[in-house]
């Protein structure tokens, strides 16, 4: 059956939705939403190249992310806060706003992940994990004098053991 019509066509754009496993690229912050209960990254977020933002002034305000897995949810994506100079407002959203987000199918949503704030006030991602794994977190964080991290890693086993996880 032949075309009938032209096809219409825009440049690639490279999104999210179609990273390929294995490969790393940068989120602007704005494509970030951080709410108490999940972080939402919007599947159709353009990825940037580090050459595409190394000389920019703004460059902090980007955020690596990572895709290590073949699906498009929370567990196949990894991004990484720990070099972020920058404090995300957390949006505190109704329970609709919520299911809203969650059923749109438009967005990575991460639910494994703890809030928190370090001297200076900034945002700490801190990925949740089992009591076991949180334990040698913890003990490698002592024995690098990083009390901040294990207050919150302790914390977080406390937490854990009281929902009996």
């Amino acid at each position: 059956m032949p075309i009938i019509g032209k096809i219409n066509s825009m440049p690639y754009e490279y999104r999210v939705e179609n990273m390929k496993v294995g490969d790393t690229g940068y989120l602007h912050i704005d494509d970030i939403i951080v709410t108490k209960k999940a972080v939402f990254i919007d599947l159709i977020s353009m990825v940037e190249s580090y050459e595409d933002i190394k000389d920019l002034e703004e460059v902090s305000d980007y955020i690596p992310i990572k895709r290590i897995g073949k699906g498009l949810t929370g567990d196949d994506f990894e991004i990484d806060f720990s070099k972020s100079d920058d404090c995300f407002s957390i949006i505190m959203p109704k329970d609709t706003y919520l299911a809203l987000m969650e059923e749109s199918e438009n967005h990575l949503i991460f639910f494994d992940f703890k809030i928190g704030k370090n001297s200076q006030g900034k945002i700490l991602n801190l990925p949740c994990s089992s009591i076991d794994q949180l334990r040698s977190d913890l003990k490698i964080a002592l024995e690098n004098e990083e009390y901040e991290k294990a207050a919150m890693l302790r914390n977080k086993i406390d937490l854990l053991k009281k929902e009996g996880k």
